[in-house]
């Protein structure tokens, strides 16, 4: 019985602190904006664009290829700034959207935490525009080398970005969600215009007119919890008192 009762003791300590464990594990929705709503908006082409609280930021920042070849190398670009959006280079419209017209081209989104996208909107265009609208979705899960200058799409593919999804057809002003399989998390991801050298797909669902501006991103990110893993100190201290309670029935 005494046995019975260290046992018992015991599971409801492990519990307690398991339950404290996950209370410490933060888990957060946001919505970062780069449209109407974002903060520090104006029509001026700029190096990056921040939007989110403190500690729970989203940059955004422009990268273009300069032409459509595969040996094209990335480097960084205007970020042009409009309601709908954000955009890449300066442009007359419709090519200070991102697009993959003459060049292709992204927006590097570096969080101050790791995230698992799961939606998008783009403020432009709509589908019923001359405008096709297919997105490349990427993120970064190597260690290092998430920086694209300088690298060819193969070259990002090798340093360990990761395609995460296309989408394809994309509406304005809605939200579209990000499919993500593989639940990838990752402090920098990659929205772009179709990109055939980073997409699996290939060619496949390339068009010239893949024109859109990014409006808002949302993810989940996850705050760990720090010091010792309460999970493991309360695993040890149940077998302490499970130990005890073996060492009080052998004494009698």
């Amino acid at each position: 019985m005494a046995l019975f009762k260290s046992l018992k003791f015991a599971a409801g300590i492990v519990t307690a602190l398991l339950v404290c464990s996950t209370a410490q594990a933060a888990i957060t929705t946001t919505d970062w904006y780069f449209g109407n709503n974002a903060p520090g908006k104006n029509y001026a082409g700029k190096n990056s664009q921040t939007s989110g609280s403190t500690g729970n930021t989203a940059t955004a920042t422009a990268w273009s290829s300069f032409s459509t070849s595969s040996s094209a190398t990335y480097s960084r670009d205007v970020l042009s700034f409009w309601d709908g959006g954000v955009g890449v280079g300066n442009s007359n419209s419709p090519n200070h959207a991102v697009d993959n017209q003459y060049a292709d081209e992204f927006v590097l989104l570096s969080f101050d935490k790791s995230v698992s996208l799961t939606s998008l909107q783009i403020g432009w265009p709509s589908n019923s525009s001359s405008y096709d609208t297919d997105l490349t979705i990427m993120a970064y899960t190597g260690n290092g080398g998430a920086n694209p200058n300088g690298k060819t799409a193969a070259q990002l593919n090798s340093a360990g970005w990761e395609h995460v999804n296309d989408l394809f057809n994309i509406n304005r002003n809605v939200d579209i969600t990000i499919s993500n399989p593989n639940d990838v998390s990752s402090n920098y991801w990659l929205v772009g215009a179709y990109n055939e050298y980073l997409s699996p797909n290939g060619s496949t669902y390339r068009g010239a007119k893949d024109f859109f501006k990014l409006k808002a991103i949302a993810g989940v990110s996850h705050t760990p919890s720090t010091g010792v893993p309460l999970p493991t100190t309360a695993a040890l201290f149940g077998l302490g008192l499970l130990a005890l309670g073996r060492k009080k029935i052998q004494l009698k």
